[in-house]
């Protein structure tokens, strides 16, 4: 694997986009960054990404006209709060589907994107873990309370250790992803899948809210919502906690 680092890019997401073709499409490459002008998360929205975060992306070949492996952005979560867990001492949950969960609070975040069109075919996964600062500075205009490893260990945690661990996950995860599918990681998600059996909304793009109870998730990755009519596979949309009672 090759890794590139750098003060300062937009997105790491991007960067990797436009290494790729100089590197020929084999192999992989990470490209890390100590801060971000243009981060993102799903949808397109800002992702705060100060000095003193974990920002980076891994780019990995795609088969010519393949899409991603199903469930990419979940095993892509377990791996990363393996790291977490290694590295930080951090037990987290998974937000279905792409976030980590501590105490309650948005820990991590991964955006993955699929390119495979091309003489490059490529599949990016952009990671971006709150690191070592209050969770006050990121704001508090956003969807979902934050947290930091700073607020969340009561120290600072060691981002480059964190970094290389996060690797070794996400390759052994996503190569295994890749040779087995989804089907042997379903158990390991639904075990971290935060708001199971919880009364959730999920709000499909372009279309109305379900609301229902949280069963978990199929051998695809796909959120299975029980509700009043039956139990839905849904497989594209944002997920919220609903209040009991």
């Amino acid at each position: 694997m090759q890794i590139v680092e750098f003060d300062s890019v937009d997105s790491t997401n991007l960067e990797v986009r436009r290494l790729w073709p100089r590197l020929g499409g084999g192999g992989a490459v990470a490209v890390r960054a100590s801060v971000q002008s243009a981060g993102r998360g799903r949808g397109g929205h800002f992702w705060r990404s100060p000095v003193g975060g974990l920002w980076f992306s891994l780019g990995r070949p795609l088969a010519p006209g393949a899409p991603p492996p199903g469930g990419l952005s979940l095993v892509a979560g377990l791996a990363l709060s393996e790291a977490v867990r290694e590295c930080c001492g951090l037990d987290c949950l998974l937000k279905w589907p792409n976030d980590l969960i501590a105490a309650g609070r948005k820990l991590a975040g991964i955006l993955c994107e699929a390119f495979p069109g091309g003489n490059f075919p490529l599949a990016v996964i952009g990671v971006g873990v709150n690191g070592n600062y209050p969770a006050a500075e990121l704001g508090e205009d956003l969807a979902m309370p934050a947290t930091t490893l700073l607020e969340e260990m009561g120290r600072e945690c060691d981002l480059g250790r964190l970094f290389r661990g996060s690797l070794e996950q996400l390759e052994k995860h996503l190569g295994r992803l890749e040779r087995e599918g989804f089907a042997p990681f379903q158990g390991l998600v639904e075990e971290r899948l935060v708001w199971r059996k919880e009364p959730v909304s999920f709000a499909p793009a372009g279309g109305d809210a379900v609301q229902g109870i949280l069963a978990g998730i199929d051998d695809t990755g796909a959120l299975l919502l029980e509700t009043g009519e039956g139990r839905r596979r849904l497989v594209a949309g944002d997920l919220v906690r609903l209040r009991r009672g």
